[in-house]
């Protein structure tokens, strides 16, 4: 069973009480948590927020199936994941659309066009590999055509279900130059380790190629570097942050030539070891960089200053059952709107009487 979550609802819950931070020159206020979607039949798991579509409309993605490649890329006419749509910047959402594919990175473009694309490529040879590029003028529906991506000189792999070895990931960028560049992470033929790159299209998503290494390092130990991502900051540099491994601290780097080349991968300080999956990046309206991560709690930090090197000391937003993957988007001035999940079945099925949920919290960041 599926629950929506109705206006009255959401907003009695939002207008609970909330739990204020000094962060330094920071005021922070996190407010209680309330339901987006919840099933008791299902999973419902791995929420993405994706691009904003207007002011208040936004999209947010979650899975349903199970955590793995042959679910993932299973051809079983199942539903693998559901999104819903805000108009109102998070206190009210539609009702869940289950889809069997839906694109994950995606970008809205500067002619109002939504570029997306589906995020597990399948193996063609060692140099290309198949996907595909979805398009839409509204964020909801939307058409798909076949794309591919070049890793030359690199070599993708043949691994489960056709599986190339490479995944997208999270950021979907406009160049300065009017070209698009996604993020991938996994591993090309020799790979000790995973590696985070960037891929370009020239063609509005139809055909990509390899474009930089942002981080490889087969000494790093853990899984490598993984799961990036990237925003653009102020000057219009490239900050990204990489996963290493689950309770492990994240590696930063930075572009200063819209993505061609990296500064070597930086381990954050220990104390950010709870910040160790999947980041999220969001760069406010009053130039505060705010990052959502998690695991083993859901994490949330600020940077202090204007190229992603201090920030704040991490707030815990979730403590409980949790993938700990979350997501985060300002939704009005000096408000984030962040959401994550709670499975207390872990990741396992739910089992009678529980619900796995994805709750959403407004926080109010202000200098």
């Amino acid at each position: 069973m599926f629950t929506l979550t109705v206006a009255f609802l959401s907003g009695l819950i939002c207008s609970g009480p909330s739990t204020t931070y000094d962060l330094g020159n920071l005021k922070v206020e996190v407010g209680e948590p309330f339901i987006i979607n919840q099933s008791d039949t299902q999973r419902c798991w791995f929420p993405v927020l994706l691009t904003h579509i207007g002011e208040k409309k936004l999209l947010l993605l979650h899975t349903m199936c199970a955590d793995s490649v042959d679910a993932i890329k299973s051809t079983d006419k199942v539903a693998k994941v559901a999104y819903l749509v805000t108009e109102d910047g998070g206190h009210t959402w539609s009702d869940p659309m289950p889809r069997t594919e839906f694109p994950c990175p995606w970008i809205l473009l500067q002619d109002g066009t939504f570029i997306g694309v589906t995020d597990y490529p399948d193996y063609v040879n060692e140099h290309v590999a198949s996907f595909r590029v979805c398009a839409s003028r509204d964020g909801v529906q939307f058409e798909t055509s076949p794309a591919t991506v070049d890793g030359s000189p690199h070599k993708f792999t043949q691994g489960t279900q056709g599986f190339c070895g490479m995944i997208f990931c999270r950021s979907l960028i406009e160049a300065l130059d009017g070209s698009l560049l996604v993020q991938m992470y996994g591993r090309f033929e020799g790979d000790t380790l995973d590696r985070s790159i960037l891929v370009r299209s020239t063609d509005r998503g139809k055909t990509w190629k390899y474009y930089s290494l942002i981080g490889y390092d087969p000494t790093v130990g853990g899984e490598g570097l993984n799961e990036p991502c990237l925003v653009r900051l102020a000057d219009e540099s490239f900050f990204c942050f990489m996963r290493n491994e689950s309770g492990r601290p994240m590696y930063r780097s930075r572009s200063s030539d819209d993505g061609k080349t990296w500064t070597k991968p930086a381990r954050m300080p220990d104390k950010y070891a709870s910040m160790s999956v999947q980041p999220d990046l969001t760069l406010m309206k009053s130039g505060i960089l705010a990052c959502s991560a998690g695991r083993p709690t859901c994490q949330l930090a600020f940077c202090t200053d204007s190229d992603g090197t201090s920030w704040t000391d991490p707030i815990t937003i979730f403590a409980g059952p949790s993938t700990c993957y979350t997501s985060l988007r300002e939704v009005a001035p000096d408000t984030l709107l962040y959401v994550h999940d709670v499975t207390p079945a872990g990741w396992e099925m739910p089992k009678p009487g529980q619900f796995h949920q994805v709750l959403g919290r407004f926080i109010s960041v202000k200098r």
